[in-house]
């Protein structure tokens, strides 16, 4: 008769084990912890979309809810695998199992397996409720992928933990209980291994907490899958060897014997667990396997190296923690590759205790100083973004400033509101340019720093003597950005004429709105950019809200070049916005495609003059700012006008997911399947199971 495979024990044990109604109640309450930690996280992002920008969507929400999943099955799965050899040693049974003609590893795998049957389930719901954000945004599969493998690495390391305990004790209750303390043990090992002592790299290793933290940012590691393979085959052949030797009773000769059968088992598993051990110290690099390389340094930051010329001296204060300052290391050392000419060097701020508050860090405990020169800016984020934003600033002329023309109701640049420009200001200067403003009833002179100026939508007439100093500013050369809206207050159009530009009257609409997911036919998407230097490597939609259109003047001795043109089937709405709106020739309503921005250049006296004027002002505001290209279309114009065309486009680690527009009827959706779907789902089956034994 040929003994059971491996196979056909496994489904044995795994009937056994779902014929009862625990599995069932622990799954179902999983998955509702999940799907609720699944959901607020969702909120959070909309509530902060700083976090995508920062991080991406799906590392934010894997994190949420691959990070709980680890935690939670820790509980969970010794309880699953409580009975799975402790009910053979109290029955009595586990004689007949180890005389029987059946292999002991083939037992042991057997239930090994059953139990990671649902584990896997858990591991795979767990990963869908990221991947089904992909209605929402470009889901980082990579990043994903990464970590639900260290998550299935993680789980088949604690069922084969619960399993080795199962095999120590008749008592299930006791089983996992050893088996919480052994996983919990190792989790905190990794705050052994953050502290400056001897093994704390050995430490850091045993720890899942810094394979499982990595995974979550897209980056697997030989290490990272040979801790829960080692852990796993550490466990499997401890309950291999108490097997064998709990089905030989009597003398300790003949515990001896057994011991004596398992020994080439022994002898093996060593060997093989002494050569994980080996590779796991001599081999410490990752595998970036996130969507763009968010790992890998972006062509971006190259841009803005190559910009630079001398040493750079990158000081980070940072508390002796190794997991922090190997993050830092990592980080610094792209940039290395890159720029030879680069040092990085470490000081502890206990040792200098004003130093961070010199450098204007607040709130952390450590900071990145990277000078160039006479000049140091400061990184206080680990990630490329962070870096590659201080050496933009570096590499940008210093005293460059942005001026905004305020006095007359312009979106406003510190209240924070949908229609400010708060956040636009800041990625401003997160790029090197000072950021101000200017009141000309108080300073009665645009000043000569002032590298660019933006009339940002006033809604108040200006003075005729504020008018004739814009006017004396266009003459004499300098850089306006002109952001007109439709409800601008009469006398602004006087600035038109010096500028070649004609504003049309009229809102710009578009009649398929509710196809493009828009909210109002006002709010429409611009595709078109022609060929301008400012939109020539724009790849996405830029949102631009009640705008106005724009025409070019016959005669005038500015250059125009379009970078804002609507669709075809858009109107120029000379109406009331109000009841049925639809395209009335008669009326005066313009067609389209009509011009939203128009870049201008001229020779000035002793330099070249640039401009632009757009029809809008929303599409920088702090609503729609997150929208496609808004955000570069906005800094791209000031860079132009600022006549760096180095610094165009310079999008430093951006993310592929670095914005969620999860619809209403999305988010219903989600609710419904991840709180009482699956759960209820699973709570029925364990229900129905247990009326059946009743």
């Amino acid at each position: 008769m040929t003994a059971p495979g491996i196979h056909t024990i496994a489904a044995h044990e795994l009937r056994r084990l779902l014929v009862t109604p625990l599995p069932w109640v622990l799954l179902a309450l999983t998955q509702l912890i999940l799907g609720v930690v699944f959901l607020t996280t969702l909120g959070e992002l909309r509530e902060d979309p700083s976090m995508a920008r920062e991080e991406g969507v799906t590392a934010v929400v894997a994190g949420g809810v691959f990070g709980f999943a680890a935690a939670w099955l820790m509980l969970v799965v010794p309880l699953l695998g409580m009975r799975s050899l402790s009910e053979e040693l109290r029955s009595g049974a586990i004689r007949l199992i180890a005389t029987a003609p059946v292999p002991l590893h083939r037992i042991v795998l057997g239930k090994y397996l059953a139990l990671l049957a649902p584990l896997l389930a858990v591991v795979l719901l767990t990963a869908l409720m990221p991947a089904s954000l992909m209605v929402a945004t470009s889901v980082d599969w990579g990043l994903l992928a990464a970590a639900t493998l260290q998550l299935s690495l993680l789980g088949a390391a604690y069922a084969a933990v619960a399993l080795g305990c199962s095999s120590l004790t008749r008592q299930p209750a006791a089983a996992a209980v050893a088996a919480l303390g052994i996983l919990l043990f190792l989790w905190l090992l990794y705050w052994l291994g953050t502290r400056d002592i001897a093994l704390a790299g050995l430490f850091r290793f045993l720890s899942p907490a810094e394979h499982l933290e990595n995974a979550l940012a897209g980056l697997m590691s030989v290490r990272g899958v040979l801790q829960p393979v080692l852990l796993s085959g550490l466990f499997l052949a401890l309950a291999m060897i108490r097997l064998g030797l709990r089905g030989h009773t009597g003398s300790l000769g003949a515990h001896l014997q057994g011991l004596r059968q398992h020994a080439r088992l022994s002898l093996v598993w060593t060997v093989v667990l002494m050569a994980i051990v080996l590779v796991a110290f001599t081999r410490s690099d990752h595998g970036d396997w996130s969507a763009a390389g968010r790992h890998t340094l972006s062509d971006d930051s190259v841009r803005i190296l190559q910009q630079l010329d001398g040493p750079l001296d990158v000081v980070a204060y940072a508390p002796p923690e190794e997991a922090l300052r190997g993050d830092l290391r990592r980080l610094v050392t792209r940039y290395m590759e890159r720029y030879p000419d680069m040092s990085l060097t470490f000081v502890d701020p206990a040792a200098a205790p004003d130093k961070l508050r010199r450098l204007g860090v607040q709130e952390q405990p450590w900071a990145l100083a990277i000078t160039h020169g006479q000049r140091t800016e400061v990184c206080a984020r680990s990630t490329e973004q962070c870096m590659t934003r201080a050496l933009q600033r570096l590499a940008r002329e210093a005293g460059q400033w942005v001026a905004f023309l305020t006095g007359h109701g312009e979106r406003s640049l510190r209240q924070e509101s949908d229609t400010s420009l708060t956040r636009f200001a800041e990625a401003l200067q997160a790029s090197g340019l000072s950021v101000g403003t200017l009141d000309l009833t108080q300073t009665p002179r645009i000043p000569d720093n002032a590298s660019v100026l933006i009339l940002a939508g006033p809604r108040s007439a200006p003075l005729e003597g504020e008018l004739r100093i814009l006017g004396e500013f266009i003459e004499e050369g300098g850089a306006l950005l002109w952001l007109a809206d439709p409800d601008s207050a009469d006398g602004w159009g006087a600035l038109a004429e010096p500028l070649g530009v004609r504003l049309l009257s009229g809102v710009v609409l578009y009649p398929d709105y509710r196809l493009l997911g828009t909210p109002h036919p006002a709010v429409i998407p611009v595709t078109d950019f022609g060929n301008h230097a400012a939109t020539r490597q724009l790849d996405a939609s830029v949102m631009f809200s009640f705008a106005r259109p724009l025409s070019r003047l016959d005669q005038s001795d500015w250059e125009a070049r379009v970078f804002a043109r609507t669709l075809e089937r858009s109107w120029a709405e000379t109406g009331a916005l109000e009841g049925e709106l639809g395209y009335d020739p008669a009326a005066g309503d313009r067609p389209g495609p009509l011009v939203l921005g128009m870049g201008l250049e001229r020779k000035a006296p002793g330099s070249h003059q640039r401009a632009a004027v757009v029809g809008d002002a929303d599409f920088i505001s702090n609503r729609y700012l997150d929208h496609g290209d808004n955000l570069r279309l906005g800094l791209n114009l000031v860079n132009w006008l600022l006549a760096t065309e180095e610094q165009l486009d310079i999008q430093p680690g951006e993310l592929p997911d670095a914005r969620l527009t999860l619809s209403a009827t999305a988010s219903r959706t989600l609710l419904a399947l991840f709180i009482p779907g699956i759960p209820a789902l699973m709570l029925g089956a364990g229900v129905l199971i247990w009326w059946r034994r009743r």
